[in-house]
């Protein structure tokens, strides 16, 4: 049962879209502290930087924008500056099941819902009460190349036992959480928290976290379907944060200067809800939330984003006529401040205002065989800058307004349009289901795409207030067959292909948009989210899952395996891109063209800022396979996960130019003293080039007490000890060793 799809609960086989379900028995088995982690667990998800991508729907963009809808018991999550998720902030210890659909779904979500929805629902009590206490410490061990392990410094090893001993500045990382829930009386009780340390393999990084949930739900039996409740979390992180590495070898884990800063975060949820049900199939709903995401660092350039949020919904069931229809309005209103005692803020003060209607009916037909939706939504967005200085007259009253638009000449004449979406599930036999559905996708910047300005190391980055919204549409033919061997085998094998396309898409683009500055700050390079023209996705999707015995022994398994062809519909044509005062830079700028190569259409475009000659869009991996599984003979539990990832084949060629490489090339004539981060990019490239990333974690766990109460586990994750980029330069942690203790009664 999932509840993401149709925004009440129902049958996933009967769901127009593929949706996947993530049990929160996975992320405990493997040890995973943090959502974004267990995610990249499901089939054609991966998590970069934290930014989600389903189905190489987006790439990689520092902090700035999501295309996929991160909920939290199924409100908005994402911050009102950047338009992302803090992971961290999710209650992990409380998961009951994260939905992931795959596909645009503004039509009932709007606004940055494009690529996909992400829901995290966390669980309330049952028949008793529960308590659940999880322990954990690990550590890391030394990458295949000891030039890399910084923390090894003069501590000398013997034989192969070098990963058992420790100094100082050995990586490590350990933790607790726990969650209790319980009735008492009326009223459903729950109260989560986790404290976790982590010092990273990357030099300077760490943070140390803590967080506090706590659930309240009243169901008054005077009042038969009455629910009225209000959720809460607190959470508060400091540590210092990694941006790009020195060098190669023994520089590769070590921050280049000025790109490491010391970060303080708190942030604050409050979600009051009310909920009633009568006994004639009617359904009303009024969710809330107050979200704080404040965040400080040395820099001196924080932010303190708000988010102020109400969800009115109805949802009416008429059993005669096989029909449901969910209708609701939404007001998301978001402010950004500066922090208090900062002399400026990354991002300036601005507020913005989202206001929506959506409704969505569903119909079957011949016997209950086939389920037709069809939905709509009608969105109105605004951002209104306080504090931006434009030095042209740009934005009129200081004002960035778009309401959502079919066509160009449409959004001026109407000022608003619908999102829609149509699908069809047909039960062919017994567990057989054939799937069709068509949808739009919108995404409107986020404030730090349109209005952040700050500098890291020698690179910057550049605020774009010319961005133009991206919009685009979807569409899947899919197939869901329901596995079942004689009792003890069954599950689910799912198929789909796809398409979505978008206009306008936006990227984070590497180029010298602080130009209108002059050449101080290094010809103004850096990076700025930029409109990059039409795109299109084309892939194919497979997923499996299995659940039972293979003779008495039980047995899980969950796997899944993703194409896509990313594809650049306008490859070789001219691009303009927008400076930091919103000038147009000129698609033959010697400046810009020196971070790309040459170029058929002789200007700047798609191709030239490629590092691929193949059309390709960037920071996409055309395969990936996820598997996970699990036996559990006696007290047992031995499990495996593999991720395969292939070849990163195109990124921004700025990274591999003669004007940054060549020892930091043209830079250093503008002071900029140190190392070749650029020319180590550029080596990795080029030893690495063509090899796919494999990650292989394993685990076993043992059960003891009465009732399975206490599970020991040691959990091996990269266990090949992989030397890998989660993107240009920035490393992922070598293989790591845990210990985890849980406790439950």
């Amino acid at each position: 049962i999932v509840i993401s799809g149709s925004k009440y609960e129902k049958k996933i086989s009967e769901e127009i879209v593929t949706i996947e379900v993530l049990k929160s028995d996975l992320l405990r088995q493997n040890n995973i502290t943090k959502i974004d982690e267990g995610l990249n667990k499901v089939p054609g998800v991966t998590i970069t930087e934290g930014q989600a991508n389903i189905r190489g729907g987006s790439g990689w963009s520092y902090g700035a924008g999501s295309r996929v809808m991160i909920l939290l018991d199924d409100i908005p999550v994402l911050t009102s500056d950047a338009n992302d998720a803090k992971w961290s902030f999710m209650p992990i210890e409380n998961i009951d099941q994260i939905e992931v659909i795959k596909g645009a779904a503004s039509s009932i979500y709007g606004n940055g819902a494009l690529n996909g929805v992400i829901n995290i629902r966390t669980g309330f009590v049952g028949a008793a009460p529960e308590t659940r206490i999880t322990t954990w410490t690990g550590w890391n061990q030394s990458p295949q190349n000891e030039q890399e392990a910084w923390w090894l410094n003069d501590v000398r090893y013997k034989g192969n036992s070098k990963f058992l001993m420790f100094n100082k500045n050995q990586p490590y990382n350990y933790g607790a959480n726990f969650v209790h829930k319980r009735k008492i009386k009326e009223v459903d009780f729950v109260i989560g928290g986790q404290y976790n340390q982590d010092r990273t393999t990357l030099n300077q990084e760490w943070n140390g976290q803590f967080r506090i949930t706590n659930k309240l739900r009243w169901k008054p039996k005077k009042f038969m379907g009455l629910s009225i409740g209000i959720n809460t979390t607190f959470y508060h992180g400091r540590g210092v944060t990694y941006f790009m590495w020195a060098g190669s070898d023994s520089l590769s884990r070590i921050p280049l200067e000025g790109t490491a800063s010391t970060i303080v975060t708190q942030r604050l949820s409050v979600d009051p809800f009310v909920q009633y049900v009568d006994n004639k199939g009617n359904k009303f709903s009024l969710k809330m939330r107050f979200f704080n995401a404040t965040n400080t660092n040395n820099t001196n350039q924080g932010s303190v984003p708000n988010v102020y949020y109400s969800e009115f919904q109805y949802n009416k069931s008429i059993q005669k006529l096989q029909m449901n229809l969910v209708t609701g309005m939404v007001v998301n209103y978001g402010t950004a401040r500066k922090p208090s005692g900062d002399s400026i803020s990354l991002l300036g003060e601005h507020n913005s205002l989202n206001l929506a209607i959506y409704a969505q009916l569903e119909k079957k037909f011949f016997k209950n065989k086939l389920n037709t939706t069809f939905g709509a939504r009608f969105e109105y967005i605004k951002i209104n800058s306080l504090t931006y200085n434009l030095e042209v007259n740009s934005l009129k009253n200081n004002v960035i307004e778009n309401p959502v638009g079919f066509w160009d000449n449409y959004i001026n004449a109407a000022g608003k349009r619908p999102m829609m979406r149509l699908g069809f599930n047909y039960n062919l036999v017994n567990a057989s289901f054939l799937r069709m559905s068509i949808g739009e996708g919108y995404r409107f910047p986020s404030m730090v795409e349109l209005f952040a300005q700050t500098q890291i190391g020698p690179l910057g980055v550049y605020p774009n207030f010319k961005l133009r919204p991206e919009y685009g549409w979807y569409a899947e033919l899919g197939y869901k067959q329901g596995i079942k061997m004689g009792s003890k085998i069954q599950g689910y094998f799912d198929i789909a292909t796809y398409i979505n396309q978008y206009q306008n898409m936006m990227e984070f683009n590497f180029g010298n948009f602080g130009i209108s500055k002059g050449v101080s700050n290094y010809f103004g390079a850096g990076f700025s989210s930029q409109n990059v023209g039409n795109t299109r996705i084309l892939g194919l999707d497979l997923s499996l899952g299995i659940t039972g015995k293979i003779g008495k022994i039980p047995l899980q398994l969950m796997t899944g395996y993703t194409f896509i062809i990313p594809k650049s519909l306008n490859w070789n044509d001219t691009l303009y891109y927008y400076d930091i005062k919103g000038n147009k830079i000129l698609p033959n700028a010697g400046l810009l063209q020196l971070f790309g190569h040459s170029s058929k259409s002789g200007g700047v475009d798609y191709a030239a800022t490629s590092s691929s000659d193949n059309n390709i869009l960037k920071y996409r991996n055309v395969h990936t396979f996820t598997f996970d599984a699990q036996i559990s003979p006696g007290k047992f539990d031995i499990g495996m996960s593999i991720q395969i990832r292939s070849w990163m084949e195109n990124i921004d060629y700025a990274f591999l130019s003669a004007l940054l490489t060549d020892s930091l090339g043209i830079l250093k004539l503008f002071g900029f003293t140190g190392d070749a981060p650029f020319d180590a990019v550029k080596e990795f490239r080029e030893r690495r080039n063509g090899q796919a990333t494999v990650l292989i974690d394993t685990r076993i766990a043992r059960r003891f007490l009465k009732n399975d109460m206490a599970t020991i586990s040691f959990v091996v994750k990269n266990l090949l000890n992989q030397t890998y980029e989660v993107r240009p330069a920035l490393l992922a942690p070598t293989r790591g060793y845990s210990i985890q203790c849980t406790f439950k009664f």
